[in-house]
């Protein structure tokens, strides 16, 4: 495996960083600990981004970045934890996102290489965003064969909310092109849990039995989407909603495009996953100019379920002082042959 590291030019302490196999090829930026670019041998990206790096330091859809200190929606903006109320930064949106206005995705994280890859790493001050705790991160990325494994390690000496995801975008059609009408997918999870009209979980679950979200068996996403008689579906304005995973299954989602025959396989030892399917109004600029219109990706955030603090029924994502936040995800890019 082999490692590049170039410097981008007019940001300070922000790299492109290129690790190549002779199966994939990972592009990283230090700048939110952000995947860049997943590529294939024959030249295709599956992932959504952007080429100027600059532009990550906003990147309002979270194109492959590193979010924390909790991942999703924080009803209000605000929690309480050890007899104190939290106030969590939200801006101008009802709800907290993504670890606040200034999540990880906006920040700049120090560099190690390592055996097969890099480990990048940042502290977040107490109170940071609204968050209580000094907490220490870190995020390192492998690449192994066509395997990518990302391992979170994080601890904080105040009790606080600790729920990591990296927010790809997989198009395994080629990112800008087109939709992903050729793409199926697979995972055994029987139960989602409900969102309310602004995109929060509420804390109710439903079996996916005759519903849109049922993959247990694959099945197009497409097919799935049009199934508008689905309440969620309508809600949601299409899929973004939490995966429980079956406690008696493994944790494991498989993505298929039926055309280009990439596959990917994302394994976890976390219990569940967000599925995200962006519909862009209007469309979003891309890597080579091209316009990613709605439906162009889909999104599994593995993590803890959203809102959790909030919903006592999900695994705590309260995280006592000094007590060590670990998991992994491991995502295998292949392809289908016969």
């Amino acid at each position: 495996m082999n490692i590049t590291k170039e410097k981008v030019v007019g940001l300070n302490d922000v790299y492109l960083y290129t690790l190549t196999t002779k199966k994939l090829t990972v592009k990283l930026t230090n700048l939110g600990a952000t995947v860049v670019s997943v590529i294939y041998p024959d030249g295709t990206d599956v992932v959504l981004g952007y080429d100027d790096i600059s532009m990550y330091q906003d990147n309002p859809n979270y194109f492959g970045a590193t979010i924390g200190r909790c991942a999703n929606r924080i009803a209000n903006g605000q929690f309480e934890l050890d007899g104190k109320t939290y106030h969590i930064n939200r801006g101008n949106q009802k709800h907290a996102l993504h670890g606040g206005e200034e999540g990880f995705n906006k920040k700049i994280f120090r560099v190690k290489e390592i055996e097969n890859g890099l480990t990048m790493s940042y502290v977040s001050l107490d109170l940071e965003e609204g968050f209580p705790g000094n907490l220490s991160l870190d995020v390192t990325f492998r690449l192994i064969e066509d395997r990518l494994e990302i391992h979170y390690d994080a601890c904080s000496d105040k009790d606080t909310l600790i729920n990591l995801t990296n927010h790809m975008y997989f198009a395994l059609q080629g990112a800008g092109n087109g939709e992903i009408e050729n793409l199926e997918v697979q995972t055994p999870v029987s139960k989602v849990m409900e969102n309310d009209a602004d995109h929060l979980a509420t804390g109710n679950i439903f079996r996916v039995d005759n519903r849109a979200h049922d993959f247990r068996t694959s099945r197009k996403v497409v097919q799935a989407l049009k199934q508008t008689d689905d309440v969620q579906i309508a809600t949601c304005e299409g899929f973004d909603n939490f995966f429980i995973f079956d406690e008696d299954e493994s944790k494991k989602v498989v993505l298929v495009d039926e055309k280009t025959k990439n596959k990917l396989v994302v394994t976890t030892d976390l219990p569940g996953f967000h599925m995200y399917v962006p519909n862009y109004e209007p469309p979003v600029l891309g890597k080579g100019n091209k316009a990613y219109q709605g439906n162009c990706a889909i999104c599994i955030e593995t993590s803890f379920a959203p809102d959790a603090i909030h919903n006592q029924a999900q695994p705590d994502v309260v995280y006592k002082a000094n007590e060590p936040f670990r998991s992994t995800t491991v995502y295998t890019f292949t392809k289908v042959y016969g």
